[in-house]
């Protein structure tokens, strides 16, 4: 059975990888010294550079991955690009034989194939959506 990631994307991990990332580029862009040259500039920068893509590249890297905050998620099954969306958007979400659909208030439907995935990583998705989106359909 195949395994969901999950990841809440403003977690102290990311806040911090992101801020160091942003230092290292502003860093870069001034001269520490112009006896040094710009080659400690480029690399402070490229330093910078490489924790992005690194932070980025978790959910391109999996081939089932979830990221949310509080605002939206991301849903990453079985393909290249995930779909997001904010948790407001929903109207609904139901969960029948291994498909999950979830329907938006503007009457668009998105599905999701899950069959193949453990069971506790579908409940996990269906009761994620649900906590998030109830508030806002009352």
């Amino acid at each position: 059975m195949k395994r969901i990631h999950f990841e809440k994307v403003n977690n102290w991990k990311n806040i911090v990888l992101v801020s160091l990332a942003m230092i290292c580029i502003l860093v870069g862009l001034w001269d520490i010294s112009s006896n040094v040259g710009n080659i400690w500039n480029s690399r402070i920068s490229g330093l910078g550079y490489l924790l992005m893509v690194i932070l980025l590249a978790k959910m391109f890297v999996r081939k089932y991955y979830v990221g949310w905050n509080q605002l939206g998620i991301t849903i990453k099954v079985n393909s290249i690009l995930g779909s997001s969306f904010k948790f407001s958007e929903i109207s609904r979400t139901e969960l029948q034989d291994g498909l999950l659909r979830i329907v938006k208030k503007d009457g668009k439907r998105l599905e999701y194939d899950l069959s193949g995935v453990e069971n506790t990583d579908i409940e996990k998705l269906h009761q994620l959506l649900i906590e998030h989106s109830r508030p806002n359909n009352s």
